[in-house]
C-alpha cells in the first residue's frame, strides 16, 4: 500500500470567525471559460514527490498526478486496477529461492503512457522501488513497508509485463505490491544511475553507503526541480504553477490515457479543467474566500462554524455539507524518550487530567466520539474492551506523588532529583496557530495545572514542527493521525526499529513485547490471531499512553454548489477530479 495509506501526522486546530454570512451574495470570481475548481488547503506540502514528502497535504494532491497500479475506489472502496490490464491473482511459488512466497504477474495497460508520450511500464515500477531503496534517499516510511517486495522481475520480450515476488507472509502481501505510486524512470533518473543496481542489492545496501552514483542519484532526486516544478505525470491532470505560500496549480490533461478506459469507478473521474489548491492558513481568511465565491471546497471546517452554515437556510441554498466518517483520530503525540516524558506514571497523569468528553462537546459540537488508541473505532480489530480513562485529578496527583513528583518550594510547580539533577515538572507543547489545536493545548496547560505541571505553549509554523518531530527535538505536540481504509501495518508507527532520529515512530516508544506482537500482525494469515494480536499491541499502548489519545470526528467539508460530488471514508474525504461543472 502507498506510503500515504499509513498514519500520517498532521497540526490540528481552526480558527473562530464572526459575521459568518457578511458578503454571501457577492458573485463567483471564477472565469467561466474553464471549469476551474478551488480547493482550500490550509498547508502547503512540502513537495512533490511521493518517496519523500511526509505532507498529508502532498499526498492529497499526488494523488492526481503519480498513478499505483490499483488503487482503493474511493465509493466503494474496492481494490481496482488502474495502471495494470486487471488484478492478477496471487500464486505461491512452490520451489526455488522464493518457495512459499507470493508470485504477481502483472500486465500494465498498452494505454498507459506519460503525459509526455512515454510508455508507463515495470521498468517504472522497478525503478521506483530502487528509489525507494537507495539509502541516501529519504524514505525510510516507504522502504519499511516496501521491503516485502523480494523480486521484480522483466519480462525481455515486453517490459509492460512482469513478475513480482512478495513476502508469503506479510498481511498486505497484494496491497504493498500495487499500492504505491509508480514514477517516471527517464524523468527521475534521466542519467541511469540506478540502472546498474539490482534490486537486490539496493535492499541490502548499507545506511551510511558512499557509493559515488548512489550519492549522486540522492542528490539530483531532491533537486527543486523534481520535486516543485516536474510536468510529467501519469494521471489525468499535471503540474502547471506552484506559487510558494500562495497556491498550486494542476490542468487538466485532455490526451490522458485514461480517457480510453469504459470504467465504472471514479477512478479514471476526468471533470475539471483546472484544479486549484490555494494555500489559506488562516480560517477567518478562508471562509470569507468561501463566502466571496473565491474558493469552491473547504474541508476539516471548524465544528462551531460547520454547525452554523449548516442550519442557516439561505447557505444551504448556495453550499453542500459533507460529514463522511474518515478514518482519522486527534490525540497528543508524546515524546517517550524526553527526560521527563520517557517516565510512564508523568504520561498517565497527564491523561488523567484531560476530560475528553468535555473536548468532544466543547469543541467538536459532539462530531467526534472519544478513542482509547491508534485505531479508528470503525475497525473491527479496535478494542473496545478498553475504557476511555475519565478525568480525576485525585489519581493523577497519587501517580505523580507515588513517582517522587513534590512541590519542595512552593511555587506550584512539582519537581524532584533527576539523575542528580533538580527538576521542574515543565512542559512545552507546540502548536501551530490553528485554532483547535491552540484551544486543546490551553486545556491541557489548564488541566495540568491543576496537578502541579506547568505546560509552555509555543507555536511554531508546521515546517519546524515536522523537522522536530522527526528529529525528536520536542516534548508534545498536537496531532492527528490517519489510517488506510484496510488492514494497518503497525510497523511503521510504533516499532522501535522506526524510534531513531529521523524514523517514522515520532514518539519513541516501543518495547520487546510490542515488537513482537508487531511482527506477528504482519505474519499472521489467521484473522482472529491477528485482531487478538492487534487488541493486545491497544492494551499495553493503553498503559503506557505514549499519546495522549483523544477523540475521532467526522469530516466536515463545504462544497459550492456549483460542483456537484460525493464524499468518501478514504482521506482527504473528497476526490475533485470526479466533481462535475454545473455552470
Amino acid at each position: 500500500m502507498r506510503t500515504r495509506d499509513f498514519l500520517y501526522y498532521t497540526i490540528i486546530g481552526y480558527t473562530m470567525i464572526t459575521g459568518l454570512m457578511g458578503c454571501r451574495d457577492k458573485a463567483p470570481l471564477m472565469s467561466k471559460e474553464h471549469h476551474e475548481i478551488v480547493v482550500r488547503l490550509a498547508n502547503e506540502p512540502d513537495r512533490l514527490n511521493p518517496l519523500t514528502t511526509r505532507s498529508a497535504t502532498a499526498n492529497n494532491i499526488l494523488e492526481y498526478l503519480y498513478l499505483p497500479l490499483a488503487q482503493f475506489d474511493p465509493q466503494t472502496m474496492v481494490l481496482k486496477p488502474v495502471l495494470l490490464e486487471a488484478l492478477p491473482e496471487a500464486q505461491t511459488m512452490e520451489q526455488g529461492d522464493f518457495a512459499g512466497d507470493i508470485q504477481y504477474d502483472f500486465v500494465i495497460r498498452k494505454e498507459a503512457v506519460w503525459s509526455d508520450g512515454y510508455p508507463v511500464t515495470g521498468l517504472d515500477y522497478l525503478f521506483t522501488l530502487k528509489a525507494a531503496f537507495n539509502p541516501r534517499v529519504p524514505a525510510a516510511a516507504w522502504r519499511g513497508v516496501l521491503q516485502h517486495i523480494l523480486d521484480v522481475q522483466i519480462d525481455k520480450q515486453d517490459p509492460k509485463k512482469f513478475t513480482v515476488i512478495v513476502d508469503g507472509d506479510y498481511m498486505l502481501a497484494r496491497e504493498v505490491a500495487v499500492n504505491f505510486n509508480v514514477l517516471p524512470r527517464h524523468i527521475f533518473d534521466a542519467s541511469n544511475l540506478l540502472a546498474s543496481f539490482s534490486l537486490q542489492q539496493l535492499k541490502a545496501s548499507d545506511p551510511k553507503d558512499t557509493t559515488k552514483a548512489l550519492m549522486d542519484f540522492a542528490k539530483g532526486f531532491s533537486t527543486y526541480a523534481l520535486n516543485r516544478e516536474q510536468r510529467v505525470s501519469s494521471g489525468g491532470y499535471q503540474l502547471a504553477d506552484w506559487n510558494t505560500k500562495q497556491e498550486i496549480l494542476l490542468e487538466r490533461n485532455n490526451d490522458w490515457w485514461g480517457n480510453q478506459i469504459r470504467d465504472t469507478s471514479h477512478l479514471f473521474d476526468h471533470y475539471p479543467d483546472r484544479i486549484r489548491f490555494v494555500i489559506i492558513p488562516d480560517e477567518t481568511v478562508a471562509i470569507t474566500a468561501l463566502k466571496d465565491g473565491k474558493v469552491d471546497v473547504m474541508a476539516q471546517v471548524n465544528p462551531d462554524i460547520f454547525d452554523e452554515l449548516k442550519q442557516d437556510e439561505q447557505v444551504r441554498e448556495v453550499f453542500d455539507f459533507f460529514s463522511p466518517a474518515v478514518m482519522q483520530y486527534y490525540y497528543i503525540s508524546l515524546n517517550t524518550t524526553d527526560a521527563v516524558l520517557s517516565d510512564g506514571e508523568v504520561r498517565k497523569s497527564l491523561r488523567y487530567a484531560l476530560d475528553v468528553p468535555e473536548l468532544v462537546d466543547k469543541l467538536m459540537h459532539g462530531l467526534a466520539v472519544p478513542v482509547v488508541g491508534p485505531y479508528h473505532p470503525s475497525k473491527a480489530y479496535y478494542n473496545s474492551r478498553l475504557k476511555p480513562i475519565q478525568k480525576d485529578l485525585s489519581k493523577a496527583s497519587a501517580i505523580l506523588k507515588d513517582d517522587g513528583w513534590e512541590d519542595t518550594n512552593h511555587n506550584g510547580i512539582l519537581d524532584k532529583s533527576i539523575n542528580g539533577r533538580f527538576k521542574e515538572l515543565t512542559l512545552e507543547i507546540l502548536i501551530t496557530k490553528k485554532e483547535l489545536g491552540r484551544q486543546l493545548a490551553l486545556l491541557l496547560q489548564s488541566a495540568a495545572k491543576n496537578i502541579g505541571i506547568d505546560i509552555k505553549v509555543v507555536q511554531k509554523d508546521w515546517s519546524t514542527i515536522l523537522k522536530k518531530l522527526r528529529q525528536k527535538d520536542y516534548q508534545m505536540v498536537v496531532m492527528a493521525g490517519r489510517h488506510h481504509v484496510g488492514l494497518s501495518d503497525p510497523y511503521q508507527t510504533w516499532h522501535s526499529d522506526n524510534a531513531v532520529p529521523g524514523g517514522t515512530n515520532m514518539t519513541g516508544f516501543g518495547t520487546e513485547k510490542s515488537d513482537q506482537i508487531i511482527e506477528k500482525i504482519r505474519t499472521t494469515k489467521d484473522s482472529t490471531e491477528r485482531v487478538r494480536l492487534y487488541q493486545a499491541l491497544q492494551e499495553i499502548i493503553y498503559q503506557e499512553q505514549p499519546m495522549l489519545f483523544l477523540f475521532a470526528p467526522t469530516e466536515r467539508i463545504v462544497v459550492n454548489k456549483r460542483w456537484s460530488g460525493e464524499s468518501s471514508v478514504r482521506r482527504p474525504g473528497y476526490f475533485v477530479n470526479s466533481f462535475k461543472p454545473n455552470f
